[in-house]
């Protein structure tokens, strides 16, 4: 990569690029002088992502939470066209947001983050742009390129319903191969004494959330319903509900770790597609709104 290509993904001007390489940039805390490696050409500079990978752990072992990854950055400006992920304009540079506070979870996963600009970055850290419409954000812009990526063969872009019963089928088969073997207990009606009101204090899951699952996910819980009911999918049911007892251990493992709900569902929904990867691609958004109707339904959370 060039300078300028550099510049956009260290979310700098070419001149500080071209600064790290010549002469180096200062560290935070040691200031010690920090060089980013380059190749000279007669028409600048060549830049390998191992050289800047290299430039920005440096920055990341000397303050931590500031610094992803390159790899994580390309994903974040490719999700988001190379544009603001809020505003949709096309304003440089963009900065890389986590969603969770790496206060709260230290981490740089990119589906816990959105690439916005400087007027955006700025709004949400004062406030006027608050957790729940960052994830409102995010959720479109994961569905958008989810729906590139991987466009229904049937319908246009942006038609019809994210949730089909084939994809139900194979996800929960996936999801179930991770908890294949293991003992379960009935589940189906272990938290469904609670009022949902009830049950967000009792799991410490934000309103903001709440709101969020409710307003994208609930309107095709439906979808999930007329599934798990239909005597035909009797097989897929029941491992329906191995699966939630397993990530009902799971969410009770998780608890101890994280104040929020919030966190214990984002949390779960990265240790799925981690374990699953590519076995995922075109249905992430059947696998968030799978999880929203587990809580829902009351098949995962706490009840006493």
């Amino acid at each position: 990569m060039n300078l300028k290509e550099a510049a956009a993904l260290l979310s700098a001007a070419p001149d500080y690029v071209r600064l790290a390489i010549e002469e180096g940039i200062e560290l935070p805390r040691s200031g010690k002088l920090e060089r980013l490696q380059a190749t000279k050409h007669r028409d600048g500079y060549e830049i390998t992502d191992e050289h800047l990978d290299g430039f920005v752990s440096a920055f990341e072992r000397a303050d931590p939470g500031r610094n992803p990854p390159v790899a994580v950055r390309r994903e974040l400006r490719v999700e988001a066209l190379h544009k603001c992920g809020i505003c949709q304009q096309d304003l440089s540079p963009l900065y890389f947001h986590h969603i969770i506070p790496w206060r709260k979870l230290t981490h740089h996963d990119p589906r816990a983050m959105l690439a916005v600009c400087g007027g955006c970055h700025g709004k949400i850290e004062t406030g006027q742009i608050d957790r729940a419409e960052q994830l409102k954000y995010k959720m479109r812009l994961q569905d958008a390129h989810e729906a590139r990526v991987h466009p229904s063969p049937i319908l246009p872009a942006g038609v019809g319903t994210p949730v089909s019963w084939s994809d139900l089928e194979a996800l929960i088969g996936l999801c179930h191969e991770l908890i294949e073997g293991r003992p379960t207990s009935a589940s189906q009606h272990d938290l469904s004494g609670l009022q949902l009101g009830d049950k967000n204090r009792l799991n410490v899951l934000s309103s903001e959330l709440y709101d969020v699952m409710r307003e994208i996910d609930e309107p095709y819980f439906f979808r999930i319903r007329e599934f798990l009911e239909n005597p035909r999918n009797h097989s897929t049911t029941v491992r329906y509900h191995e699966v939630v007892d397993e990530l009902r251990r799971r969410v009770a493992s998780a608890t101890n770790r994280f104040a929020e709900f919030d966190d214990v569902l984002h949390q779960l929904h990265m240790d799925l597609l981690e374990t699953f990867g590519d076995r995922l691609d075109g249905k992430k958004r059947v696998l968030r709104t799978l999880m929203s109707f587990m809580y829902f339904n009351c098949d995962i959370g706490r009840k006493v």
